[in-house]
Formats: structure tokens, sequence, C-alpha cells
């Protein structure tokens, strides 16, 4: 029986804590588990706002390869003479591809996805040439939506999903996200147009912004005051 069955993971080789302006480092692994060698695979990589891809860093096997970038995606191409030892990846063998980004801060950063990178399979052809745009666990393609596995859950990283309850893996595809620790504050006087006299009391706000994409809590906050103020 010819089975089309392939699964992809992503992971984020760098450690953080990260600073804005640091390159991030991601590997894709791509596995074949169905019973056709494939000669060639299609790839698109879409980055969130937050990382601006390194371009000409791409490499598969470590051997650099072109790559064609659109809208924060990355189209590229492993063909058979980047599978190891220079043949078709047949069935339970697996590939591998690592490239850069940038991370860069996003203001406002109200979507925690600003962050994320996401990978997928676009097309595959085996060692007949014969191309397809799915597999036994469904469609190919270069779109990610909301019921696609999210990072950081219980399906992410996942290469045994095969799609057929509603929020299982679609382990053609995989996310991964760069975990970004931001935090902001704004100190203000209550009543800033208020004429003050020695001896009055000043009321002071200080709001906490969480300009990252992880959830915080006991953020502990200390205040100076000068020598003039008790």
């Amino acid at each position: 029986i010819e089975v089309i069955d392939l699964a992809v993971r992503k992971v984020l080789v760098s450690a953080g804590p990260f600073k804005y302006g640091d390159e991030a480092e991601f590997k894709v692994t791509v596995y074949n588990q169905g019973s056709i060698p494939m000669k060639e695979i299609k790839m698109v990589d879409s980055m969130g706002v937050g990382l601006d891809y390194v371009a000409g860093c791409i490499l598969i096997e470590g051997n650099t390869i072109t790559e064609s970038i659109l809208n924060n995606k990355v189209y590229y191409t492993i063909s058979q003479s980047d599978m190891p030892g220079d043949t078709a990846l047949v069935q339970g063998d697996s590939v591998c591809v690592t490239y850069k980004a940038i991370i860069r801060q996003v203001i406002p950063s109200t979507d925690i996805s600003a962050w994320d990178n996401q990978t997928q399979i676009t097309e595959v052809t085996d060692f007949r040439d014969l191309p397809y745009t799915g597999d036994i666990d469904g469609d190919f393609g270069d779109t990610f939506s909301p019921e696609d596995t999210q990072p950081e859950t219980e399906d992410d990283d996942n290469i045994n999903g095969d799609n057929i309850t509603m929020g299982e893996d679609l382990d053609s595809k995989d996310p991964v996200r760069v975990r970004i620790y931001d935090v902001a504050l704004r100190k203000v006087l209550r009543m800033p147009d208020t004429v003050y006299a020695t001896g009055d009391e000043v009321e002071l706000l200080i709001k906490v912004y969480n300009q990252g994409n992880q959830s915080l809590t006991n953020i502990e906050v200390t205040d100076y005051l000068p020598t003039t103020m008790t």
C-alpha cells in the first residue's frame, strides 16, 4: 500500500533570555512517515512581526540553499541533493533545516503571536516525479489559522497527529514561540496641574505594562523617593 505521510517539528535552538536585536536560531526537521520516497519537499516558514529573517542564512544538513522571501514568509525547497546520502527521503528518515531570525520590539504588543514562527509543507514530489499537495493527514498549504496547533500547547511538536479530531495536530505544520519578557512602567502625578506647597500630600500613580508574550505574576516594584519627600 502506498502511503503519503510527512511530518514537521520546529524547535528553538537558541537559549534565552533574549534582548531585542538578538538572533534566534530555529531548527526544522521533516520526517517521512509514509511508504514512498520523496525527492523534493517545498516548505514555507511564516514569522510574526517581531521576527526578521536573516537572509541567506538557511542551511539544509549544513549546506546553504537559496530561499525567497515575501510578506515575512520564507519559501525554500529541500531537494534530493540536500537529503542524507544524496538520495530521496525514504520511510523513517528525516532531514534538518536551520536558520536565524532577529528579534524585534513590537509596540503595541497586544498580540502574543508577534514572536511566533510557523512552518509547514506546501508540496512534495516523490521519486517518480509525481507531485502531492497533501498527505494522509490532510492538505498542505501556506496559510495558518486559529484552528492550527498553537505554540506551547499539548499538541505542539507532535509528529503523530492524524487531524481526525478537531484541535488535534496536523503534523505537516508546526509552530514555535520565542518567549519574550518585557516589562515597562510609567509614573505620573494624579493631579499634575495642582500647585503644591511644603507639607502637602502628593498622590502618584504607577502603571506597569506587560510588553512581552508571557503572563507575569508577583511583579516587584521599588520606588525611590528623594530626601525632600517622605
